[in-house]
Order: C-alpha cells, then sequence, then structure tokens
C-alpha cells in the first residue's frame, strides 16, 4: 500500500541523511523536500490516484523496468545543465540513497 511505502522510505531517508558527509548533509537539507522526493525513486509516480491504472503511474510502472544506467545519465545531464545545481543534487542523492537501500535488500534477501 502506499503510506507504508511512502513512510518506508522517508525514515529511511532520515537515517541516510545522519550518515552523509557533511558537504552532502548540508545540500540535501538545504533542499529537503527534492531530497524527500528523490527517495522514493519512481514510486512517487504510483501516489497519484493510486487504485487504478492511469497514465502517470503508468510511467512509474516502465521507469522500473528501465536500467538504473538511463537514469544515471540523465541525472548528469540535468545537474550539469540545472540552474540550481544543488537543488538538482538534492534529488539524485535522495534517489541514490533509494538505489543503495534497494541493492542492500535484494543482496540480504538472495543470501538467505
Amino acid at each position: 500500500t502506499v503510506m507504508p511505502a511512502f513512510y518506508a522510505h522517508y525514515r529511511f531517508g532520515c537515517d541516510v541523511l545522519k550518515q552523509l558527509p557533511e558537504d552532502i548533509r548540508s545540500i540535501c537539507t538545504a533542499h529537503r523536500g527534492l531530497f524527500d522526493i528523490g527517495l522514493h525513486g519512481p514510486d512517487i509516480y504510483f501516489f497519484y490516484r493510486p487504485v487504478l491504472p492511469n497514465k502517470v503511474n503508468r510511467i512509474g510502472y516502465a521507469a522500473h523496468k528501465r536500467s538504473g544506467r538511463y537514469f544515471l545519465q540523465r541525472a548528469q545531464k540535468v545537474i550539469a545543465s540545472a540552474h540550481d545545481k544543488d537543488a538538482a543534487r538534492a534529488y539524485f542523492y535522495g534517489f541514490c540513497a533509494t538505489l543503495r537501500w534497494i541493492l542492500s535488500a535484494t543482496r540480504t534477501s538472495t543470501r538467505r
């Protein structure tokens, strides 16, 4: 369901913020909303009218099927051209935190 997933991502982000190097943490704190949105990765698209399939949540499903490389290459271009690079980085750092969480969970579940 949406609410537990949202809360799990948010709580994880709070824990991650405490562990980040000061320079990155200050960027994420200054742009906390973007960091928090980044924490959800493409799952953020599932929050729009979550009960029935629609154009918005299909974006989330499609993004889940793509390689992370697509996002990383696109993010590099977006950050390079962004007017507020720190704002773009805050979103990126949130997204990367989620990737780290997913990779860690995947490794743990495959070892069982």
